[in-house]
């Protein structure tokens, strides 16, 4: 745990003012941007730093998660929240909403609200190591702004009716720019300055894709499970897989599988140890790939397949959401249903929200909220291990140490946290000690 000080966020907000002044020509620098000696742009390692955890998008979580429903005061946002939190070191989520971006911090405490051009819809904001956070949103644009106050670095308009749905991310190759698909293309776009190329800047846009794309940017290993993530881009768009080659300067496809079902909302999960690749489709199939894009199985699950998947622990198997309210367990190597599975709530229930996903915690337990509104924690044998009912349908939940914040549609942040403990000048809470002394 780690303790949010003064001294340390001032000192951080006030180099951030330093940087420099450099005008981007076609994007717009609104505040400072990083100067000609930028330190490199690489994720954050913070307990949940991106839109599914990491850059294979396994959305699980290398700590526990609450083993009881018990539910702290919610933070009351004034929109809906359609995306998941990240959280900093220091116990501070943030997420947008309506045509802002917001910061809150583990006591539940609103430290900052700041605009984006238009609805920040599904895009979950990517953190990185210098304090910099990077969101896209529906005015087709890709911003850039400090973690601490969410004071606007630099954007870039990308010129293409699409928006900017996924969530960026950050390149493991390149140490200056980051991911981010809108329309039929991907794009990579620098976080710095890097020679004559200034931050907000489209380094490369890819070929065209087959259809427009919902899905993030997953990273594969130059070898399969050395877990550099300097391999290829992975990307579902329209009935295709795509692996695609960052050059530096420009982007190859260099491969796509053969034409499968249908693709809108997930995101493909790179399995860390073996490199295959996981996906979803609206005609039912659950699709395994391996590295080179051969197929592996087509699980058929009986229901339309909106969400991402999620891996366990041992990575022996995916937990699938699906649009008829069930939560499959399928067998990592085979496809088969793991026994115990799927798990059906008692209550009317679907998944049909793009983008949605389960997450897991390091004992195996996963985490669900459908549009039942029922927050639910199963084991991984299949049994219930607790539920508790919110206001609404909810955004991907985020595992934090023996907590889970969950972003909801009825416009709150929810806090699934044992109580405070502590002075009041030194609450631990949600897995982190926070000085309430900081206004």
């Amino acid at each position: 745990m780690r303790t949010i000080a003064r001294a340390g966020r001032n000192g951080r907000v006030a180099r951030g003012r330093m940087l420099e002044t450099l005008v981007l020509g076609a994007a717009l620098l609104i505040g400072a941007a990083a100067s000609s000696a930028s330190a490199d742009t690489t994720l954050l390692n913070s307990k949940w730093p991106m839109y599914g955890h990491d850059p294979k998008h396994t959305f699980r979580s290398p700590f526990s998660g609450p083993t009881t429903n018990n539910l702290l005061p919610a933070t009351s946002i004034g929109n809906i929240i359609y995306s998941q939190a990240t959280a900093t070191l220091d116990g501070v989520f943030i997420f947008g909403s309506g045509f802002s971006t917001f910061a809150v911090r583990a006591d539940g405490t609103l430290l900052w609200k700041t605009p984006v051009g238009a609805e920040a819809s599904f895009s979950t904001p990517t953190l990185d190591t210098n304090g910099f956070l990077y969101v896209g949103g529906r005015d087709n644009q890709l911003w850039k702004k400090d973690t601490d106050d969410g004071a606007a670095i630099c954007r870039r308009y990308v010129p293409v009716d699409g928006d900017i749905k996924d969530s960026p991310t950050i390149s493991a190759k390149y140490k200056d720019r980051v991911y981010v698909a809108t329309g039929v293309n991907v794009y990579a776009i620098s976080t710095q300055v890097s020679g004559s190329v200034p931050a907000c800047t489209i380094i490369w846009k890819s070929a065209a894709l087959n259809a427009v794309v919902f899905s993030s940017v997953s990273l594969a290993d130059t070898v399969a499970g050395n877990g550099n993530s300097e391999g290829h881009l992975v990307v579902a768009a329209g009935t295709f897989v795509y692996l695609i080659d960052d050059n530096g300067g420009s982007a190859t496809i260099f491969k796509k599988s053969a034409k499968i079902g249908m693709m809108s909302g997930p995101t493909p999960l790179v399995h860390p140890t073996t490199g295959n690749i996981y996906v979803g489709s609206l005609n039912k199939k659950f699709y395994g790939f391996k590295p080179d894009l051969t197929l592996l199985f087509a699980k058929d699950l009986g229901s339309k397949i909106w969400s991402s998947a999620a891996l366990s622990p041992d990575g022996n198997r995916l937990y699938v959401p699906t649009d008829d309210g069930k939560l499959h367990a399928i067998d990592a190597l085979t496809g088969n249903e793991v026994s115990g599975f799927p798990f059906t709530p008692t209550t009317l229930n679907r998944f049909t929200v793009k983008g949605y996903a389960p997450v897991v915690d390091a004992a195996g337990r996963i985490y669900i909220i459908g549009q039942d509104r029922f927050v639910r924690a199963i084991n991984p044998n299949g049994t219930k291990l607790w539920e508790k009912k919110i206001n609404g349908k909810a955004a991907p939940p985020t595992i934090v140490d023996g907590g889970l914040i969950v972003p909801s549609w009825d416009h709150n942040l929810y806090r699934f946290c044992p109580d405070p403990t502590g002075p009041p000048n030194a609450l631990n809470v949600c897995g982190y000690t926070i000085d309430t002394t900081v206004p």
